[in-house]
């Protein structure tokens, strides 16, 4: 039985299209976010929270994860961390104008805010649950003393 040598090259490149269509397709939808986390940068916003205040922030690290999956969509975790040197006292009142201004670029970029929550004490801070073009989401900021008495910001997103 002889075989058309073209009928199976043409099934090859059409197998090949449809699964270069469908990683692209994964890629794309990979990297989908709301437009608040689009625009939010953290650091540019503690500088100048921190500036007015006379403070100095060092940038410690900054993560970010993607999970992808057909069923469940794309999720999308981001973290940073921060410190700057000053007392607990200082921290407080950072962590207050930071919510502030973080509520602000919540509503400006189309977000609805659904949920909100603060805590004090070794560890203090606050938090957003929010959605944003069909997206649904949460930040989550905790300062705390740490021992070489700096003081230390935590910064999480997660995105689903």
């Amino acid at each position: 039985m002889h075989k058309n040598p073209y009928r199976m090259m043409s099934l090859c490149v059409l197998l090949l299209s449809l699964c270069l269509a469908f990683t692209f397709s994964c890629i794309r939808s990979g990297s989908k976010q709301s437009q608040f986390l689009v625009v939010f940068n953290p650091s540019a916003t503690l500088n100048t929270l921190g500036k007015s205040a006379g403070l100095s922030y060092f940038n410690g690290s900054m993560g970010a994860a993607y999970d992808g999956g057909l069923i469940n969509g794309t999720a999308l975790h981001k973290d940073w961390a921060f410190a700057f040197d000053g007392a607990h006292a200082q921290l407080t009142c950072q962590l207050n104008y930071f919510k502030t201004e973080v509520e602000r670029q919540l509503l400006t970029s189309g977000a609805t805010i659904s949920g909100r929550g603060t805590w004090s004490g070794d560890f203090s801070g606050f938090s957003f649950e929010y959605s944003s073009g069909g997206r649904k989401g949460f930040v989550k900021v905790t300062g705390v003393s740490l021992e070489t008495g700096r003081q230390g910001l935590m910064i999480l997103v997660y995105e689903h």
